[in-house]
Order: C-alpha cells, then structure tokens, then sequence
C-alpha cells in the first residue's frame, strides 16, 4: 500500500469517526430538551436522513434549551 493511499485511507476513518461522534452527540443532547414526543420524532427523522444538515439546524435552532 503507497503511502498516499494509507494516509487518505487514515484521514476518512478519522473524519467519519467525528462524524459519527457529532451524530451521537446530537441525538444525545435532544434526548435531553424539554419537547414533545413528536418534535423530537421529526428531530431524530431529520437528523438519521440528513445527517450534516440536521445536526447543525438542531444547534442553530435550538429548540426548548436544556435544562
């Protein structure tokens, strides 16, 4: 295996493991919030489905904060 080769195969374990890390850590923290069953329902649909995009409209929209 060339060396270029191993560090890009290096770089996307590392990278996907952030991202599934980030995922997680979402899903966690929503467990926490004050909401109702269906809105968190739509929160896990939209962030298992749109992953990247979830997780960041989770933050940026911070429903109900934790208390």
């Amino acid at each position: 295996m060339e060396a270029a080769t191993m560090i890009r195969s290096i770089n996307f374990v590392i990278l996907l493991s952030i991202y599934i890390a980030t995922i997680i850590f979402a899903l966690i923290s929503l467990r926490k919030r004050y909401l109702s069953n269906r809105h968190k329902a739509f929160w896990v649909f939209t962030i298992l489905f749109f992953p990247l995009l979830g997780v960041i409209a989770l933050w940026i929209v911070n429903p109900q904060k934790m208390s």
